[in-house]
């Protein structure tokens, strides 16, 4: 669960977005995740076609956003893609983002995001 709701201000001329304030998720077997504040994000890396039913800062923005630091801090964290990906799935029930929309976008993350994984 997320024990506070999201900061987070625009950056001027990109599809990025900055925490102003940490962002906490506590889960049981992770004990509390902490985002800090700073940390850079581009929402929900969803493709643009598919926006019209999973807007980049849908209901589960906070998930999203968890998510990609799980990916971007992953040596540090000691946590596998697999296992990044279950706490997205699990933080987005957490939200209470219907289950149909969050089985696809965890599916979808599961498909697609090997690359960004690596890439980190």
């Amino acid at each position: 669960m997320f024990l506070n709701r999201i900061k987070l201000e625009h950056i001027p001329n990109k599809r990025k977005w900055v925490l102003t304030e940490e962002l906490k998720y506590y889960s049981a077997q992770y004990q509390t995740i902490t985002v800090p504040a700073g940390f850079t994000t581009d929402l929900a890396s969803i493709p643009r076609l598919l926006w019209s039913v999973f807007p980049p800062d849908g209901p589960y923005l906070e998930a999203a956003v968890l998510h990609d630091y799980l990916y971007s801090k992953q040596p540090a964290l000691d946590i596998s893609r697999k296992q990044a990906d279950k706490v997205f799935l699990k933080a987005m029930r957490a939200l209470g983002v219907p289950g149909w929309k969050r089985y696809s976008i965890y599916y979808g993350v599961r498909l697609g995001g090997k690359a960004s994984w690596n890439k980190k």
